[in-house]
């Protein structure tokens, strides 16, 4: 299964994901992305530590991007 790493970023605010997660397809990748986007919502967004305007960065096995998700997107 491939590997991919989900890195959120936003303002000065940067948290590189250095272990990365199995998503069978990019698909797969797109749900962990938001239901991450939908946690850090409920969690770190409400405690003022991400900014709203944060943007999960998703890149593949090689590092490359291949996807990007507002926080604001999972809320909606």
């Amino acid at each position: 299964m491939p590997l991919f790493y989900f890195n959120v970023n936003g303002g000065t605010y940067h948290c590189t994901d250095l272990v990365g997660r199995n998503c069978r397809d990019i698909g797969a990748a797109h749900r962990e992305a938001h239901r991450l986007a939908a946690e850090m919502i409920t969690t770190s967004l409400i405690a003022g530590q991400v900014p709203e305007d944060a943007i999960i960065e998703v890149e593949d096995e090689d590092m490359r991007p291949v996807l990007e998700m507002r926080l604001s997107h999972a809320a909606s």
